[in-house]
C-alpha cells in the first residue's frame, strides 16, 4: 500500500468562521462526526492520510467469503502485555476489514466486534479502538502487531488519522480526536 496526506484539520479554519483556509470535505466530515457545531472552528491541528491498496497478495484474511489483504500495520517491536490502539478510519472504495488477532477485542464506534471489524464506506469515519491483551508467558514479547487494516481489492482507498496507542486496557470515547501523549506535556 502507498500512503499519502489527503487534508489538515485547520485552527480557525474558514469552514466554521475563522481566517485560516477551508477544511477538505473528509476532514471536515470526521469533525462533523466528532464536534458539536460550536468547536469545530478551533482545535489541535492533525493530518488525514490516504491509504491505497497494493497490487500485492500479502497476508490474507477471509471474511464471510471475501478475501481481504494487510495494507498496513504496527511493526513487530517490543511490546506492553496489554495494550490500546485508537484511530480513526474512513472506507472510501469498498469495505475495509480492522484485523483482529485471538486476545484482541476490536470497537467500532464504541460497539465490540464478535470477530474481525468490517467498515464500509456507506459507515462515514469510525472510531476503531483496538484492546489487546497477551499473556507475556505465552509470547515472544514483540509479536503480534496491535493494529492492522486489510482492503480488498488494488488502488482501494481509505483514510486514517489520529492513530494513538497506550498501555493497559483502555475504553476511549469515540469522540476522542487527538489522545495527548505524554512526551507533549514534557516539552
Amino acid at each position: 500500500a502507498t500512503n499519502a496526506p489527503l487534508g489538515k484539520f485547520i485552527h480557525n479554519n474558514s469552514s466554521y468562521g475563522g481566517s485560516g483556509a477551508q477544511l477538505h470535505a473528509s476532514v471536515d466530515a470526521l469533525v462533523s462526526t466528532i464536534r458539536d457545531t460550536a468547536y469545530r472552528r478551533y482545535g489541535v491541528e492533525f493530518w488525514v492520510a490516504e491509504i491505497t491498496q497494493g497490487s500485492g497478495t500479502s497476508e490474507r484474511r477471509t471474511h464471510n467469503g471475501t478475501d481481504y489483504h494487510l495494507s498496513i500495520f504496527t511493526r513487530a517491536q517490543p511490546r506492553m502485555p496489554a495494550m490500546t490502539h485508537h484511530a480513526y478510519l474512513r472506507a472510501v472504495d469498498d469495505d475495509i476489514m480492522v484485523r483482529d488477532t485471538s486476545r484482541a477485542t476490536v470497537f467500532l464506534d464504541g460497539v465490540a466486534q464478535p470477530d474481525y471489524g468490517i467498515i464500509t464506506p456507506a459507515d462515514g469515519w469510525v472510531s476503531v479502538l483496538i484492546q489487546d491483551d497477551l499473556d507475556p508467558y505465552t509470547a515472544h514479547g514483540y509479536y503480534p502487531p496491535v493494529f492492522g487494516v486489510a482492503g480488498k481489492n488494488p488502488g482501494d482507498r481509505f483514510h486514517m488519522c489520529c492513530p494513538a496507542l497506550l498501555p493497559g486496557l483502555t475504553r476511549v470515547n469515540p469522540n476522542i480526536g487527538i489522545i495527548a501523549a505524554l512526551n507533549s506535556w514534557l516539552t
